[in-house]
């Protein structure tokens, strides 16, 4: 999710990496899943050996990603998404009752970010069937944009946004989309 490729004219010009996360500051999350009814906690190490924690109210698994060197995205496996600073601190949340919420990458200037929200047929073997891309603000503290995936990925759609957070590419199966987004 950290790799990206320049495009110009409609050719790839160059492929970059870049890590949006803990290389800028160094802080390293450590993720302590709940159980028997406890919530996880995901606590940030800093480099002057302090540490912070949040607590997600969830007991069950944790995911993070960065979105800035000083903003963390937090999903869980209840459907809840916690959007905190490195300090610990919660930024804003949000909550996707019964459904499976997963992040598809941010801007680069760190005030995007695309959640993948869908729907599972449990069962053997499961299978999707709805997922929406949402497109959050960091600074509005809520989705700006969303998304119906039509067709349906396998897994997730494949998303990117660029580096002003102002055009999603989605790729799903072999259909891909550009689209532009409102500032």
């Amino acid at each position: 999710s950290d790799d990206y490729l320049v495009i110009k004219d409609g050719k790839v010009i160059a492929r970059r990496e870049d890590n949006p996360g803990g290389g800028l500051i160094g802080d390293k999350p450590n993720v302590m899943l709940g159980n028997n009814g406890r919530p996880s906690t995901v606590e940030i190490s800093h480099p002057d050996g302090s540490s912070t924690t949040f607590q997600t109210g969830c007991g069950g698994g944790v995911h993070y990603s960065f979105v800035s060197g000083d903003v963390l995205v937090v999903t869980t496996d209840c459907g809840t998404l916690f959007v905190i600073g490195t300090d610990g601190h919660l930024i804003f949340s949000d909550e996707y009752h019964h459904s499976l919420v997963q992040f598809g990458g941010a801007s680069r200037n760190g005030k995007r970010f695309v959640l993948a929200v869908a729907a599972w047929h449990p069962g053997d073997p499961s299978y999707m069937t709805d997922e929406w891309l949402a497109v959050y603000d960091i600074d509005h503290r809520r989705p700006v944009f969303a998304w119906k995936s039509d067709p349906l990925p396998y897994q997730q759609s494949q998303t990117a946004l660029s580096a002003d957070g102002t055009r999603l590419f989605i790729g799903s199966g072999a259909h891909l989309k550009l689209i532009r987004l409102s500032n």
